[in-house]
């Protein structure tokens, strides 16, 4: 009989079923496995992310505490700036201070800023070009450090701009980033304390003028006095010339004090130092008692140096008037002038320099006072002979010409004061100066007519005087309408002589428009008492002629000689 096939027990899997379980269990192992792995990664996925979330909130918190640092720091230096955007050429950010000095908000100053043109249109016309070079400094790479005036209506502001390029990682300048200072108190202050200055330069020499005045109207009243008791032509005639050569000394006189006391801008320039000191000379005299000899040294002409002239000479004179006080006694003050190249050990680096040196034999300066001499009204001397703002002042304008001072001095043997400047470069070579002209040699073509205008009677006649003994037919005026007067009664004339400053409603500039509307080839020269006054008149390009007073014939003929012959 055939066996029965063999069947699976009721309730135990058949083997292929095991296997099955199996695999099933060990895949599903396998992915437990990997979901925990991966909850693993992702969670030290999440913790790195908060990590640097923290770090950049960290590193934003630091950056905006650095800039808030930056803003208040800036805000107590009272410093403005802007970041210019050098590819879209737009203001991305402007500081309220750097606004303000253009009399706007930032958003305003954002908003005219933007272009190639936005801001040179807010900067001074006078300062524009140079503002533009440097602009075209900083697009191409270099940094910048200008001084510039606002152009806004309120009024301008002097600020120093310092600007430096923002690169990419290109290389390429993306941005400009530029911090001003506003400048202009600084300005007002440096101007107040050159006026104080020479003022206080004007006061110390006051003294010394009158006592110089009066000796030279004594040499003239007492010549007139003796004048017509001369009975020899020889010694009339010596008598005359003392008396012009006094009045030619009163007239230089007046001029360097009018130069002392003008109210004017700082105007550098070049100097030769060598010339100061003789220029200088006869006021130096005049400070210093019989007591104390006055050594000039100035040598010869040396290398030009810039600094403001009339400042120069106020320093000059008040180093001169501290080294008098400092010898009571008596002694010997020496000014000297020495030129120093760049390898001289005196000199300051690689630049050639001129030194001026003011020395004394006075009782000298203590080491530890050395040190406070250049502070604003400190003194070894007692309050009573306290100078006040004379060294401090004389430290402040060599600093401004860019130079340096020291002090070399000690107890018994005196005190030097030695001024460093740096030179510049020499320009061509001048004009050789031309031949000294004497009156006898100038003869102006005779029937010359010449309106001559003068409110004070006495100069009036004697411009005529000089002018009608070289053959010259004189009209006289008193002031602008009798000038016009004049001219329409015997016009048209070769010349013009007028006084800068005249009665009536023209001066002697619109009295000379005026009657040049009429004759425009009319010939002018002023006459004027200040020194200022070449300068400030405007002659319509004509070249005419300023001459300053008191003129002598020589002077005088010679201008009209020129005049015509231009």
């Amino acid at each position: 009989m055939p066996e029965a096939p063999e069947t699976p027990t009721r309730g135990r899997p058949a083997a292929g079923r095991v296997r099955g379980n199996w695999l099933l269990r060990l895949l599903a192992g396998d992915v437990l496995h990997e979901r925990d792995a991966l909850r693993r990664r992702l969670q030290d996925v999440r913790s790195e992310l908060e990590a640097e979330r923290a770090e950049c909130r960290r590193s934003a918190a630091l950056a905006a505490e650095r800039a808030a640092r930056l803003e208040q720091a800036m805000d107590l230096g009272q410093l403005g700036y802007i970041v210019w955007n050098a590819k879209t050429d737009a203001c991305e950010r402007c500081s309220p201070q750097m606004a303000a000095a253009f009399g706007m908000t930032p958003r305003e100053f954002i908003a005219r800023a933007h272009g190639m043109q936005g801001p040179h249109l807010l900067i001074h016309p006078d300062d524009r070009a140079t503002f533009g070079a440097a602009f075209r400094r900083l697009r191409s790479g270099e940094p910048f450090d200008i001084v510039y005036r606002t152009n806004n209506a309120a009024g301008a502001r002097l600020l120093r701009v310092v600007g430096r390029p923002i690169r990419d990682e290109t290389g390429q300048v993306a941005r400009f980033f530029c911090v001003a200072t506003d400048v202009t108190d600084q300005q007002d202050e440096t101007a107040r304390k050159a006026e104080l200055l020479r003022m206080e330069s004007l006061g110390r020499l006051t003294g010394g003028i009158a006592h110089d005045f009066n000796n030279l109207l004594a040499v003239v009243l007492g010549n007139l006095e003796l004048l017509d008791e001369a009975a020899d032509p020889a010694d009339r005639q010596a008598m005359i010339e003392e008396m012009i050569a006094a009045t030619l000394r009163g007239r230089d006189l007046t001029r360097r004090m009018l130069g002392f006391a003008r109210r004017a801008p700082q105007a550098p320039d070049r100097v030769d130092l060598a010339a100061v000191v003789r220029d200088m000379g006869p006021l130096l005299y005049r400070t210093l008692p019989e007591t104390i000899s006055l050594d000039l040294a100035p040598g010869p002409p040396t290398a030009p140096v810039v600094a403001d002239r009339s400042l120069m000479d106020s320093a000059l004179l008040n180093l001169a008037i501290n080294a008098r006080d400092a010898m009571p006694e008596g002694g010997r003050l020496t000014v000297s002038v020495r030129d120093l190249p760049a390898a001289d050990p005196a000199a300051d680096g690689s630049e050639a320099q001129v030194r001026l040196t003011v020395a004394d034999t006075g009782a000298g300066i203590p080491p530890e006072l050395r040190d406070k001499v250049f502070q604003p009204f400190f003194s070894t001397k007692d309050a009573v002979a306290n100078s006040g703002l004379g060294l401090a002042m004389v430290q402040s304008f060599i600093r401004q010409a860019g130079g340096r001072i020291e002090v070399d001095s000690a107890p018994g043997r005196g005190t030097a004061f030695h001024l460093y400047f740096n030179t510049v470069p020499e320009d061509a070579a001048a004009d050789p100066a031309p031949p000294a002209v004497r009156s006898e040699d100038i003869r102006p073509r005779r029937g010359t007519r010449v309106l001559v205008v003068e409110d004070e009677p006495a100069v009036r006649r004697i411009l005529a005087l000089q002018l009608e003994r070289s053959g010259i037919d004189v009209t006289e005026a008193a002031d602008a309408e009798e000038a016009v007067a004049a001219f329409d009664a015997g016009g048209p004339f070769d010349l013009l002589v007028s006084d800068v400053v005249v009665p009536g409603a023209m001066q002697g500039p619109a009295l000379a428009a005026h009657l040049r509307d009429r004759q425009p080839d009319l010939k002018v020269i002023f006459q004027s008492g200040y020194p200022q006054a070449a300068g400030e008149i405007d002659g319509d390009g004509r070249g005419d002629i300023v001459l300053l007073k008191p003129v002598n014939r020589q002077e005088l003929l010679h201008a009209v000689q020129t005049a015509l012959e231009a």
